[in-house]
């Protein structure tokens, strides 16, 4: 929501922010009213994975989203799309959470034509990096590297062939 008075306040354009966390909304709200913002900035309260946001979302405006994990950026890209947003920026982020389908779905047409299939676990992957992880996920995770590169020595030196051999992903949970 700061980010929305900022923008509204630096391109003198309406923002309207959209919320799911009641408190946040109210304050938000307030600190526009405070500020005496005349673009009639504003905070709604909204589900953006389940509310209808139709009338919400405008023609010629941009769309931003701050932590959009999983789905939610993905259902606000579509969203943008169908309501001619001429700008869209998002921060994307937790690409595991709210998936609606087994498998990650490229929405580009590129994309859509290429064999890339992504599970829930893969896309987990992107967030499990060294800052973001606890001490013990992270050995976890580096002992699983260690035991998929000895795979891929092992599996070239039986084939006599320095080509890669992909094999699925192991769960953390392997090592328990």
């Amino acid at each position: 929501m700061h980010l929305g008075r900022l923008i509204s306040e630096l391109y003198k354009q309406k923002v309207t922010g959209l919320e799911i966390d009641t408190q946040l909304v109210n304050q938000a709200n307030i600190l526009s009213r405070t500020r005496k913002l005349s673009n009639q900035t504003v905070a709604l309260e909204c589900d953006v994975l389940n509310d209808d946001l139709s009338q919400l979302l405008e023609a010629n405006h941009h769309l931003i989203a701050l932590h959009a994990c999983g789905g939610l950026h993905v259902h606000m890209l579509k969203q943008g799309v169908e309501s001619h947003s001429n700008r869209m920026t998002f921060s994307p982020c937790c690409y595991h959470r709210f998936n609606s389908s087994e498998n990650y779905q490229a929405l580009s047409l590129v994309g859509r034509t290429t064999l890339l299939s992504l599970s829930n676990e893969d896309l987990r992957l992107a967030t499990r990096q060294c800052n973001t992880a606890s001490a013990a996920e992270t050995r976890k995770r580096k002992q699983l590297q260690a035991w998929r590169l000895g795979f891929d020595t092992l599996q070239k030196d039986i084939r006599h062939t320095d080509q890669y051999l992909p094999c699925p992903s192991l769960s953390i949970r392997i090592l328990q």
